[in-house]
């Protein structure tokens, strides 16, 4: 039992008692390729010595997303990790995050030395872009970044975040119809915006950095369901200047 209660979706307390949730994830291509638009799940838990029987009926359906985004950055990059279904991110917010690291125009990780230092990644100080208009609904910009970047030091997470999931220096951005954007990882002192602020699609946030748990300067975008970036449901995303039909770890891309 982790030492804090459940939170509702943005985050606040509940006004009722609520219980961890269990969360059953299914990895499969079958509903989709079948037609299947429904499912059942049951579920009988013993309490108290006592069985206890539950049933929901769920739709099964496409998510159709509403915001047309950019990519956070422009030119040359590469994916080095993704969703849950590529063996990525398993949280819940990011479920379908995807961690973008910069490459130079022959699509090279590094520009100078061998990765011991920030600078020698081509990515390192890249401008990160808002990837649709919106508002600013939180933003942190104290962290340091880690001085190794081949490395993820727990010394330099923030104390909430004792056991790794460290977002650094990030933005997280109302687009005004039930989808936000996560930007995490800029340099220190780069973020450029404050709470409050109303941003326009392809405005500068901030620099590609290595805060937080990271052990590559890199940007994680993720786009979820609600202001928190703990408790909000993931969502999957496109962006309109990337044409890779499917984004996934491995694959190299040219935001324009």
């Amino acid at each position: 039992m982790p030492p804090f209660p459940p939170r509702l979706l943005d985050g606040k307390p509940s006004p009722t008692p609520i219980f961890w949730p269990q969360a059953i994830r299914i990895r499969t291509t079958e509903p989709q390729a079948a037609k299947i638009d429904g499912m059942r799940v049951e579920l009988t838990l013993d309490e108290g010595g006592k069985q206890v029987f539950a049933a929901v009926d769920l739709p099964v359906a496409s998510y159709v997303q509403k915001t047309s985004l950019i990519y956070p950055f422009k030119g040359k990059g590469i994916f080095t990790n993704a969703g849950v279904t590529n063996g990525g991110h398993r949280n819940r917010s990011g479920q379908f995050a995807l961690d973008g690291v910069g490459l130079d125009d022959r699509y090279a990780v590094y520009v100078d030395g061998d990765g011991s230092k920030s600078t020698d990644y081509a990515g390192w100080g890249r401008t990160i872009l808002a990837p649709a208009a919106g508002v600013v609904v939180e933003v942190r910009a104290d962290r340091p970044d880690q001085p190794d970047p081949e490395n993820s030091d727990p010394q330099f997470f923030a104390p909430e975040y004792p056991n790794g999931g460290d977002p650094g220096n990030h933005v997280v951005i109302d687009h005004g119809n039930g989808e936000f954007s996560l930007l995490a990882h800029f340099q220190a002192g780069s973020v450029l915006v404050k709470l409050g602020d109303h941003v326009a699609q392809g405005q500068p946030l901030g620099k590609l950095g290595s805060s937080g748990d990271t052990n590559t300067p890199h940007l994680h975008y993720q786009l979820h369901s609600g202001p928190d970036i703990v408790w909000s449901d993931g969502l999957p995303s496109t962006f309109s200047n990337v044409d890779e039909p499917v984004l996934v770890r491995g694959v190299y891309f040219d935001a324009k």
